[in-house]
């Protein structure tokens, strides 16, 4: 989860996961990231809820996904 991003670019944990892991393994691995917070929004509990349940659920469609 992170809490900034970039235009035209990863966000840095994000990033920072997916260039570790590359480097340390040869098998593909499903990663999203979930943008969080953006412009001073709260978050709620429910919205930490979906995000647990999609990656139970293997929901990993996008990479990037937004909370709102």
């Amino acid at each position: 989860m992170d809490r900034a991003m970039s235009v035209g670019a990863y966000p840095p944990l994000y990033s920072e996961i997916v260039n570790s892991i590359y480097h340390a393994t040869s098998r593909k691995i499903d990663i999203a990231s979930y943008i969080y917070g953006l412009g001073g929004r709260d978050t709620f509990q429910k919205d930490i809820e979906k995000v647990f349940k999609d990656l139970e659920e293997g929901e990993i469609s996008d990479k990037i996904k937004y909370l709102k």
